[in-house]
């Protein structure tokens, strides 16, 4: 569509995009000098035409010398984005922010640094505001392994820890309208090979109920929850994709 006139050069990173109500279009990423370096991160509003909206600004800086970007928006109520990648909200470093309707800064959600290995992970938004980051944490001294969860205003959720796993790390994740969790896990070469696909309890425990069809040793790319509780899961083995399989809302493949 050529009368589709975006504001982005050939080295510009964009990672996710979401459509408004209005026609208009919210679009994250990094502006790169060259390509995936020295690379400023944004969050624009784009017109109809691809034109960016010059009225509305997200007051991101680069991380010190280090690359920024934006990787992921997810809408909130009230007009609301998360969002998460690696940036500074004023001086300080963080990997997620909430921006207002008007791309101001949310600061009821304080600037945190998780850790270098964070900011190009999966999240999710659970009904009670409670969100679920793909990536361990270190809280109150102790490590939780695969992921996490915050409270609505930022602060840590003891709460929810992943315990029945010796290694791996995750690659993706949703969460239900239960309370449940699904978590999809990858192994490294030096681990033995683990289920890629799990369904949690609220407190991060295994719901044995869930039984996954992938095969052991498999991996998950991608997951989603359609409204009707069913779930599409991208995945592969051996290194090669597999085609997407959609599966019930308790694991049989459909």
């Amino acid at each position: 569509d050529t009368t589709f006139n975006h504001p982005f050069a050939t080295n510009d990173a964009v990672y996710d995009a979401h459509l408004l109500g209005d026609g208009k279009i919210l679009v994250a990423g990094g502006l790169c000098q060259s390509f995936m370096a020295n690379c400023t991160p944004f969050l624009f509003r784009l017109n109809t035409d691809g034109t960016r909206d010059m009225a509305y600004t997200v007051p991101l800086d680069r991380p010190g010398t280090a690359d920024g970007f934006v990787r992921s928006i997810e809408p909130l109520t009230g007009g609301k984005f998360l969002i998460v990648g690696d940036f500074n909200i004023g001086t300080t470093r963080s990997q997620y922010g909430r921006i207002n309707a008007d791309g101001s800064i949310d600061p009821t959600l304080p600037p945190v640094f998780v850790s270098s290995n964070f900011a190009g992970r999966d999240f999710a938004i659970q009904p009670d505001g409670k969100m679920v980051f793909c990536t361990e944490r270190t809280i109150n001294g102790e490590l939780y392994r695969l992921a996490h969860r915050i409270n609505a205003d930022g602060t840590p959720d003891p709460t929810f820890r992943v315990n029945f796993m010796p290694g791996g790390f995750c690659t993706s994740v949703e969460t239900l309208a239960n309370g449940k969790v699904l978590l999809a896990v990858n192994t490294f070469s030096f681990e033995p090979d683990e289920q890629p696909l799990r369904r949690l309890n609220s407190d991060g425990s295994l719901d044995a109920t869930f039984q996954s069809p992938l095969p052991i040793g498999s991996y998950v790319t991608s997951l989603k929850v359609l409204p009707d509780s069913r779930i599409l899961v991208s995945w592969g083995d051996s290194g090669s994709p597999r085609p997407t399989k959609r599966l019930s809302p308790d694991g049989d493949v459909e």
